[in-house]
């Protein structure tokens, strides 16, 4: 009978316990070996979008092939960069069994670097750089509505001036084509 209840009470924690917050989950990780430290940096949602918030968390671990063993940090200076001008600077503490989350808004499309900086004690640990992609939506909107219409109208006005030839001209202008001896393609 007791076992009967327990996987029941198991099974109905596990259906409706939340999850853990993670850029991990769904999102990409940045993952770099920096002397004895593994940087983990993950970002999410995984193509950041311009005006849209994104959510980073920061993980550091001793470098090791065989097992990931966390590095305690107090805290994560983060600088956002695009062509060597700061857009964006903070520190974020790590509150202790939780991982260090910082939400960022881009007001900026194309390549964005991110200069991150664990550090202990004041002291710092370890340095890494992330290149992100900031797509700008409404940009590839206006560009394929001006590739659309600029294919269309050279189709329109295909279509109007192949009608208005009449088709004498026509014939005549294949025999002009079909005399002419081919030039050269040099």
């Amino acid at each position: 009978m007791l076992k009967k209840y327990l996987g029941t009470f198991i099974f109905v924690v596990a259906v409706c316990s939340p999850g853990m917050t993670s850029a991990h989950q769904e999102g990409v990780s940045f993952d770099q070996v920096v002397g004895e430290y593994r940087v983990d940096i993950g970002y999410n949602p995984p193509s950041p979008q311009i005006g849209a918030p994104f959510v980073f968390d920061f993980d550091l671990f001793q470098s090791s092939a065989t097992s990931s063993i966390p590095v305690d940090f107090d805290s994560v200076w983060v600088q956002v960069k695009q062509n060597n001008i700061a857009l964006y600077t903070t520190r974020v503490d790590k509150v202790p069994s939780e991982d260090a989350t910082l939400s960022y808004v881009s007001q900026v499309s194309g390549e964005i670097t991110v200069y991150v900086r664990y550090e202990r004690n004041n002291q710092t640990l370890v340095e890494t750089i992330v290149p992100i992609s900031i797509i700008d939506e409404h940009a590839d909107s206006a560009r394929i509505l001006l590739f659309a219409l600029t294919g269309g109208t050279g189709l329109f006005v295909g279509v109007v001036v192949g009608l208005s030839i009449s088709p004498r001209r026509r014939e005549k202008i294949i025999r002009i084509f079909k005399k002419s001896p081919p030039s050269p393609l040099y």
